[in-house]
């Protein structure tokens, strides 16, 4: 209910629910969210998330075509077996300025105590992002700054990566369905499911906690096993064909 964050998604979600005919919920949170709005329950079917369905359905073709790994190729990225990597991902607006100055001092910390690790950063081409990230790490050789990725790439480095570091939406959803921990570059989130559950951890543009919680994952085998095997929140990649048999139902054509 914080139209500010995230901006303007939540105005979005607003004002497409006062005209919506249908309301697939992807959990019994959203649910619970839209009957607090006088959504009437009838209009309401808890479906699991579609992103689920879109993980599932892109690891299959990937494997099928040429495999995860080869998907990195083409972006340059050249890691050895026992490199260690983080996919981290960065771009909301309320993050600008000293939030993304403090996540690239993290990052650059992390790096530079680890020889090992490596981050995968695609990187938004808003100037405010993209200049900042760019003039502090052009030549550092553990952080691969790339252009923003096709999904069959996002998922590859997903699956390679230890953990993720996001702001994105998407990417909290995501990564239960690889079993990768998250630690989510903002002070609220719409995805509250992913920290309920364990598997990701509110860590905001705090330079500190990025690096305290990074650390623990780094460093303690049972902490990161615990936060990497929570049950998906986010559904078992069937939310589209129950959308589809809900529509199905309410014209009477099943």
């Amino acid at each position: 209910y914080d139209l500010d964050h995230p901006f303007p998604e939540e105005g979005n979600r607003q004002l497409v629910s006062r005209i919506t005919k249908w309301h697939f919920a992807p959990t019994e949170q959203s649910k619970r969210n839209l009957l607090n709005e006088q959504i009437p329950s009838e209009l309401i079917t808890v479906t699991g998330n579609t992103v689920v369905d879109a993980v599932y359905l892109g690891r299959k073709l990937i494997s099928e075509k040429s495999g995860l790994k080869n998907q990195l190729e083409p972006y340059g990225i050249q890691l050895k077996q026992n490199d260690k990597v983080v996919l981290i991902t960065a771009h909301r607006r309320e993050n600008f300025g000293e939030g993304i100055q403090n996540i690239c001092n993290a990052v650059e910390h992390l790096a530079n105590k680890h020889p090992d690790l490596h981050f995968i950063w695609p990187v938004h081409l808003n100037p405010a992002v993209h200049d900042v990230v760019h003039n502090k790490f052009k030549d550092h050789p553990q952080i691969h700054l790339v252009k923003p990725l096709d999904y069959p790439s996002l998922l590859a480095v997903i699956d390679r990566s230890t953990f993720i570091l996001t702001d994105s939406g998407g990417l909290q959803e995501e990564s239960p369905s690889f079993n990768k921990p998250v630690l989510i570059l903002r002070d609220t989130t719409e995805r509250p499911e992913v920290v309920e559950v364990g598997g990701g951890v509110l860590v905001g543009t705090n330079q500190q906690k990025i690096i305290e919680e990074a650390e623990k994952l780094l460093t303690d085998q049972q902490h990161y096993e615990k936060m990497a095997h929570v049950e998906n929140p986010f559904g078992d990649g069937q939310a589209a064909q129950r959308i589809l048999d809900q529509i199905a139902k309410s014209y009477e054509l099943v």
